[in-house]
């Protein structure tokens, strides 16, 4: 049995995507990662020295 109408979707070919451009700078991952850890650690210190102060209360 056969379909009605063309068997690819119509596209308008004078229309082309926009090329994707790259940002202007690119980020350092690595400088990123580590200050997400480090700002990890100073989040558990701070939780931690207040878990001490109010077991010790």
């Amino acid at each position: 049995m056969q379909k009605d109408g063309p068997d690819e979707p119509v596209v308008d070919k004078a229309s082309k995507p926009l090329p994707v451009e790259r940002a202007a700078i690119r980020w350092p991952w690595g400088i990123i990662a580590l200050g997400v850890l480090a700002l990890a650690w100073v989040g558990v210190y701070l939780l931690w020295n207040g878990f001490v102060f109010l077991s010790q209360l």
